[in-house]
């Protein structure tokens, strides 16, 4: 086969960084869902329900604005993703008190226990993933260049 490098800087798509983060990603995600499928839980969902108890442990009332800006997530699928968690009696949407076009959420008690369980599951999915690393220097090495590249990324907005 002839090397044509027609689109890329790279020899192989193995070398590329941007690909290699984005099979692992897509990978991980994979996991996750397939893990939370016994809770009937997307991964968004889960990321939401997270978030949602986060944020109302640190300020109250939080507004699905506060949920998307601090989740990453757009407007569109917050408030898709929430009503299917207020639908299934996880989250309960209420009237913000000081101004009415906006909605605060907060956990049931169901949706706390979900979370519970949820949170477990996850978590064990993530031991289990990134214990492909060879040692804990790896993953801790992993978790500085993330954070870093999280931080550059977002905190400079």
């Amino acid at each position: 086969m002839k090397n044509s490098n027609v689109f890329s800087n790279h020899s192989e798509a193995l070398n590329s960084t941007g690909f290699l983060f984005w099979r692992i990603s897509n990978e991980w995600q994979r996991r996750i869902n397939a893990s939370l499928q016994s809770l009937s839980l997307t991964h968004t969902q889960f990321v939401l329900l997270a978030n949602i108890e986060y944020l109302n442990k640190k300020e109250n009332p939080v507004t699905q604005a506060d949920l998307g800006s601090h989740s990453g997530t757009d407007p569109m699928t917050i408030s898709s993703v929430v009503r299917s968690l207020e639908k299934k009696k996880y989250v309960l949407r209420k009237s913000h008190p000081e101004d009415t076009r906006k909605k605060t959420l907060i956990l049931t008690k169901e949706g706390r226990s979900i979370l519970k369980k949820s949170i477990s599951i996850v978590e064990s999915t993530d031991h289990e993933f990134f214990s492909n690393f060879q040692s804990t220097d790896q993953n801790n090495s992993l978790q500085k260049l993330l954070r870093k590249g999280f931080d550059s990324i977002f905190n400079n907005r």
